[in-house]
């Protein structure tokens, strides 16, 4: 998602928490850094849903 993206300085998990508005009060326990992992999959499966509604992909790639 974040090819060619400027936007994050690293790609580390508090960095994506700071991207996506998520509080990173009891980080880097193993539990919390699971649950925000998946809380950031979500968003991003669900901005995918709403994109892949707007986008046509038979026959793009020939």
């Amino acid at each position: 998602w974040f090819e060619s993206n400027n936007e994050l300085e690293k790609y580390t998990l508090d960095h994506f928490r700071d991207y996506v508005g998520i509080s990173k009060e009891g980080a880097h326990d193993a539990l919390k850094d699971v649950q925000d992992s998946a809380q950031i999959l979500i968003r991003f499966l669900k901005l995918h849903r709403t994109l892949s509604e707007k986008i046509k992909f038979r026959n793009s790639f020939t």
